[in-house]
């Protein structure tokens, strides 16, 4: 009989959460949900090299550099924060679905080593030039902020 395999998740969303220190040992978790807080250092998550879905959406994050190990991640919530610099996200290779809507993006290349991308979603951002970074274009939702 094979043993039970467990996903071990947390949901924290809509607290008043802003400091994430508490979490890095916590490197069982595959699923995290971080949404509607007051996050704004992402240095804590570093170590949850076993993440698969990260919700971080609705904070106030900038700097994604802290997320560059997590190659794990399949699904990634970014919506309504404050990101400008994607380059930190172009070590996620086994993503598939990535929400970025509502950033202070204008620049998407960085994201051109996704290719196992299904779902991408730049809606609401400054973007220079609305090209999809990988193949196929269709997976790319883009909508100018209103």
């Amino acid at each position: 009989m094979e043993p039970l395999r467990y996903r071990v998740i947390l949901g924290l969303r809509r607290n008043p959460i802003s400091d994430l220190k508490p979490l890095n040992r916590l490197t069982r978790l595959v699923e995290l949900k971080l949404g509607e807080n007051e996050i704004t250092d992402l240095e804590a998550l570093r170590s949850l090299t076993n993440l698969s879905k990260l919700s971080l959406s609705d904070n106030q994050i900038n700097d994604l550099s802290p997320l560059r190990p997590l190659h794990q991640l399949t699904q990634l919530n970014l919506r309504r924060n404050d990101i400008s610099d994607l380059n930190p996200l172009s070590t996620l290779t086994q993503s598939r679905e990535l929400n970025l809507e509502d950033n202070r993006l204008m620049d998407v290349s960085a994201l051109r080593s996704l290719t196992n991308l299904q779902k991408l979603d730049f809606a609401k951002n400054a973007i220079d030039q609305p090209v999809c970074p990988v193949k196929p274009e269709s997976i790319c939702h883009f909508q100018p902020p209103l």
